[in-house]
């Protein structure tokens, strides 16, 4: 085998020279150009058996007590029919179609139960380096396309957080505020909806509802994006909300190795 180290006497040039002999250069002066680069096994057969041994179910024993309070942020069924998205819906719903939230509004307001034995069950299989779960029957998790057809979310707008208007155009108390009681209580109008409720409306779906925070009280976490969405600037929330979904069943594994109260928190 020809060595690229660079004898001793040899100049620059000859060393240059010497390199283009070992080094193949792709030309691009054809319209079809091939590429050569590092290919892996093409069976997955060895990598998937090596991540399998490495999800919670092989490294852990499961204990359900450890997602005490998980789920709390979970919306209840006192409060997934409020009056204020009855109230919103009645001259926003075509505002609400037009940007792709409509049918997701209406799942979040549903009474949807859920087992939570079953979700904590499952997580024990995730894989964080595949982000799927691994099953014997292989592996097997959700993409975009899931979540479109369930929620119904945009997942083709090219809008990031940082093509988004930063100045924000209204204020919000969200601390000492009294939790979401106290919250709805004072964003809530009448007469006519103003863009002002409309944003503390969506502020609280966002939160409380899609991506069910840890903190289970109101927060301005996703005032950048409620305000975007109530000026009819379309935002691919599908795409956050997978991401949402695999980051929050990493950080679970994270505390699951490290033997820790679950309590992530949504999505939802």
């Amino acid at each position: 085998m020809s060595s690229s180290a660079r004898p001793p006497s040899a100049s620059t040039v000859e060393y240059v020279e010497h390199l283009a002999h070992l080094i193949a250069v792709p030309s691009i002066a054809d319209n079809l150009q091939l590429f050569l680069g590092p290919i892996g096994n093409l069976d997955p057969t060895e990598f998937i058996n090596g991540e399998t041994n490495r999800i919670p179910f092989r490294f852990t024993n499961p204990n359900l007590s450890t997602w005490k309070g998980t789920f709390k942020s979970w919306p209840s069924a006192k409060t997934t029919r409020p009056a204020w998205y009855k109230r919103m819906s009645v001259s926003k719903s075509d505002h609400w179609d037009e940007i792709g939230i409509s049918q997701a509004l209406a799942l979040t307001a549903a009474n949807m139960a859920r087992n939570e034995p079953m979700m904590a069950t499952a997580t024990y299989f995730w894989c964080t380096a595949m982000n799927a779960f691994l099953f014997s029957q292989g592996p097997m998790t959700p993409i975009l396309l899931d979540i479109t057809m369930i929620t119904g979310l945009d997942i083709t707008s090219s809008t990031n957080l940082s093509s988004l208007n930063t100045q924000l155009t209204h204020e919000f108390k969200t601390r000492s505020i009294g939790g979401w009681g106290g919250y709805i209580a004072k964003y809530m109008g009448t007469g006519s909806v103003t863009p002002r409720e409309e944003t503390a409306f969506i502020m609280m779906w966002l939160e409380k509802f899609l991506f069910c925070g840890p903190r289970c009280c109101p927060t301005a976490n996703w005032q950048r994006i409620a305000e975007n969405l109530v000026e009819k600037k379309h935002f691919p929330l599908g795409k956050y909300l997978l991401g949402y979904l695999y980051q929050t069943l990493n950080t679970a594994i994270d505390k699951m190795a490290s033997g820790k109260i679950i309590g992530i928190g949504g999505p939802w």
